[in-house]
């Protein structure tokens, strides 16, 4: 029947019309490796099978997949699944179709370990069905690294154009002045070094990061850093780590759009208290600050989730580096379908943009 509605899940034959489908309602050029990068269970999977489009005869009329993560508490393993691509037309709503297969799949996971989370300004749609919407706090912190950059956040505040830019340059060049000094004054404990690929010691450190910081937080073993960062075709991501006493003790992920910096994610593992978590992160804030005047950027950026130990300290840390803050609605829905999952869990985790497909500014 032409008016039927039906929905499937994708397999290697639909993806070019779900892929044109997203493009012609966002007026956007998202290739088919972009989506093949995302969604694809495997690099030689011939199916999607946490992708679901409806279609009414031949037509493409919603969309819907998701995105599995592993996530780590201690020992214990769970599974993180993200809804993406949620687009749904004027026939796919009138027939609940974003609900339906929403049903459908939650039946394949209701009885697992599963937590589904969600980065998107569409939460009210989540919320329908059981999402706990704008969840915990979102804090963005941004550095102005260029004076051009904040007189415009200044003339934003309302303050009058010739002092906002008579300011910006005061301030930015006393705030280069003294952290030139400090670092003239204090010897580098760290060595930076940048990879192109995942370090060979990455799955001691992700356990050992597990370990220490003692909440949920995605697992970031070789594999994974392989497909999120190195892999990643939406962006150009810098993956930084550095060394106390040659021995590595975190990295930082991040990219640059428009002249500005974006912290994708931040490990850190103090070596047996001989230097401080502090001190690393001065140090990497530092790095950062040297990062920006030699690529001439306007501003660094960091976005902290939820209410934990590593976040507080960075929070600190970051407003006496000349960082300002600013707290935001939060973009951030959870659902959790094992009820031996408490919700405190959720609330302490450590969640980065390292999470949000794709592009991560």
């Amino acid at each position: 029947m032409k008016n039927k509605i039906s929905i499937k899940n994708a397999n290697i034959k639909d993806y070019k019309k779900i892929n044109q489908f997203h493009n012609n309602y966002y007026k956007t050029n998202r290739t088919l490796k972009h989506f093949l990068w995302l969604f694809r269970q495997t690099p030689k999977s011939k199916d999607f099978k946490n992708y679901y489009y409806a279609c009414k005869g031949k037509k493409i009329i919603g969309i819907l997949g998701f995105i599995k993560f592993n996530f780590v508490l201690k020992k214990k393993k769970f599974i993180v699944i993200k809804p993406e691509d949620l687009l749904m037309g004027v026939e796919a709503i009138k027939a609940n179709v974003f609900e339906k297969i929403n049903k459908k799949y939650e039946r394949k996971i209701s009885n697992l370990n599963v937590i589904s989370i969600l980065f998107s300004v569409v939460d009210w749609a989540f919320k329908k069905i059981n999402y706990s919407s704008n969840f915990g706090n979102r804090l963005i912190v941004i550095k102005h690294q260029q004076p051009k950059s904040f007189a415009s956040f200044m003339i934003e505040k309302k303050i009058p154009k010739f002092l906002a830019y008579f300011f910006s340059y005061i301030l930015i060049y006393f705030f280069r002045i003294i952290t030139f000094i400090k670092k003239t004054l204090t010897k580098r404990k760290l060595k930076f070094i940048n990879y192109k690929e995942p370090p060979k010691w990455s799955n001691n450190i992700n356990k050992s990061f597990i370990n220490y910081w003692n909440f949920l937080t995605i697992d970031r073993n070789k594999d994974f850093l392989q497909w999120r960062v190195f892999d990643n075709p939406f962006i150009n991501a810098e993956f930084t780590a550095f060394y106390y006493n040659k021995n590595p003790v975190g990295y930082i992920v991040y990219n640059k759009n428009m002249k500005n910096l974006y912290v994708a994610d931040l490990i850190i593992v103090p070596p047996n208290n001989s230097i401080s978590t502090k001190t690393i992160i001065d140090e990497i804030l530092n790095y950062l600050d040297d990062y920006c005047i030699r690529n001439d950027l306007n501003y660094c950026k960091f976005e902290l989730y939820l209410n934990n130990k590593l976040n507080n300290l960075l929070k600190n840390c970051l407003l006496k580096f000349g960082y300002i803050s600013k707290k935001v609605e939060t973009n951030f829905s959870f659902k959790i379908f094992n009820k031996k999952i408490k919700k405190k869990i959720i609330s302490e985790s450590y969640i980065t943009n390292i999470n949000k497909s794709g592009k991560w500014h």
